[in-house]
Parts: structure tokens; sequence; C-alpha cells
């Protein structure tokens, strides 16, 4: 993991450094006004990735104060909105 948090994000290569980080939306449903449901398949394994790409694109995840959420999990800490429904591994 890098020591940069949270990550940044660039559609372009901004320093040479940078590693490649893609995802695949597969689907997306809205739940409530501005909650959408949405499966992600990851191509790379970032650290942070689907944080980081979502709130790139305005959309951070609920509850994820440190990439742009407005609120915070109504029960405190640092709870954020992000299940895992399915894992595989080659």
């Amino acid at each position: 993991p890098s020591p940069r948090a949270p990550k940044e994000v660039s559609l372009h290569q901004a320093e040479s450094d940078w590693q490649k980080c893609e995802l695949e939306i597969l689907s997306s449903t809205s739940v409530a006004e501005n909650i959408f449901d949405v499966d992600i398949l990851l191509l790379t394994g970032r650290t942070h990735q689907i944080r980081a790409q979502t709130a790139a694109n305005g959309c951070p995840v609920q509850f994820d104060s440190a990439y742009g959420a407005l609120a915070s999990h109504p029960s405190g800490g640092e709870k954020i909105s992000l299940f895992a429904q399915e894992l595989s591994f080659a």
C-alpha cells in the first residue's frame, strides 16, 4: 500500500510511478435519491481502488468521508457502505 491516503485518481498518467487501476461497472440501480447499488468487477486490485475511483467520478461510497462523502455513519466510527457480494480467486 502507498503511504498516500486518501488515494488520488487521474484519467491520465500523472507520474511515472503511478499504478494503473481499472474496474468495470456491471450494473447500477438507484436505491434512493443520490444513492445507488452498484456491482463492480475489479480488473486490478489496488488499495482503496473502489473508494478512490468512485469518489473521483463524483459518487463516493456512502459514509466514506475520507473520500468526499458528505455524511458520516450514524453510529459513528469509520464505517462505510462497501460490501463484497462475491469473491473468487484464480
